[in-house]
């Protein structure tokens, strides 16, 4: 994924090449890394959890892959 493509709000499975995908949210871009949440526990880590990613080891979430609106943390109005 290409930095010009990420916006905060967008939800993104990231992980390292040949390790387990993670879901999470973009809460923040900066020019060589995003800042992303997750939304799901994975490796004993809880939904929330921050990580500082690189642009090339995310890609956008599929619609199958995302949550329900709830869970991403969307206000109902």
């Amino acid at each position: 994924m290409e930095r010009d493509q990420a916006y905060v709000g967008m939800l993104v499975v990231f992980g390292k090449h040949g390790e387990e995908k993670m879901l999470g949210k973009i809460v923040a871009v900066n020019p060589a890394r995003a800042k992303v949440e997750t939304l799901e526990p994975r490796a004993e880590r809880p939904v929330g959890t921050r990580f500082n990613v690189p642009y090339a080891l995310m890609r956008p979430a599929e619609e199958h892959e995302a949550p329900a609106t709830e869970e991403v943390g969307v206000q109902k109005l």
